[in-house]
């Protein structure tokens, strides 16, 4: 009677948390840091614009962007990707993120606009972060779940906490651009290493389809 009581109590003692409990408390840590981190992006929006003498808060990008914003503006309007009509120079670092910039300008505007480029960085900075917590789900391998899940919540963390990255793609410039490309393609090439399987093709083209995106990104954008 004394070793059954006993053995119930030490069983009632032991508190074993299950899979799904680690998933879900593992997930609200990822919510709570990207939450957190977004408002930070917008802090960081916010203090990097300036009113003007006209009264007007204006948003501006790093120069580089700016620079791009002038091909994107008359791209909008009719011009091509030049500085000024007529004079066909090219000036703009990265086509994709000027084609981006483009898209913008086209649905905000000209004042927007760089608003609306520092917005999208944002949103790429919480895809790499994202990325970056697939990447550890796949190459870290361990049998326990605490162990597993914290890894989860340290690589998205990592990922949000890389200031220079944060730095350049929330003013405009093509590098968040670049590390999401990067990231996707290497996400796809280690599911396709790991399966093996004929019908898993797609993820090896499209991981060599993002490849030669980067590469061909004029080389001037991947250098800096």
């Amino acid at each position: 009677m004394f070793q059954e009581s006993s053995y119930r109590g030490s069983m009632a003692g032991t508190v074993t948390t299950s899979p799904t409990m680690f998933w879900r408390r593992s997930s609200f840590a990822v919510a709570v840091l990207a939450l957190g981190f977004l408002l930070w992006c917008a802090v960081f929006i916010y203090r990097s614009s300036f009113v003007c003498i006209d009264g007007r808060r204006y948003f501006c990008l790093f120069d580089d962007a700016m620079i791009s914003m002038r091909y994107a503006w008359n791209l909008v309007h009719g011009h091509g990707l030049v500085w000024n009509a007529g004079e066909y120079v090219q000036g703009y670092t990265n086509l994709l993120m000027t084609l981006l910039m483009a898209g913008a300008i086209a649905v905000s505007g000209k004042l927007l606009g760089p608003l609306v480029v520092q917005v999208l960085g944002a949103g790429m900075l919480l895809g790499i972060a994202f990325l970056n917590m697939k990447i550890g789900d796949l190459v870290v391998r361990t049998s326990q779940d605490s162990d597993r899940h914290f890894v989860r919540v340290l690589t998205f963390l990592c990922g949000c906490c890389y200031y220079p990255l944060c730095y350049w793609t929330l003013l405009g410039m093509e590098t968040g651009l670049l590390a999401l490309l990067l990231q996707l393609g290497v996400l796809n090439a280690i599911r396709y290493a790991q399966s093996k399987k004929r019908s898993d093709i797609l993820l090896k083209g499209s991981a060599d389809v993002l490849w030669d995106a980067i590469e061909k990104d004029r080389d001037f954008g991947i250098e800096r």
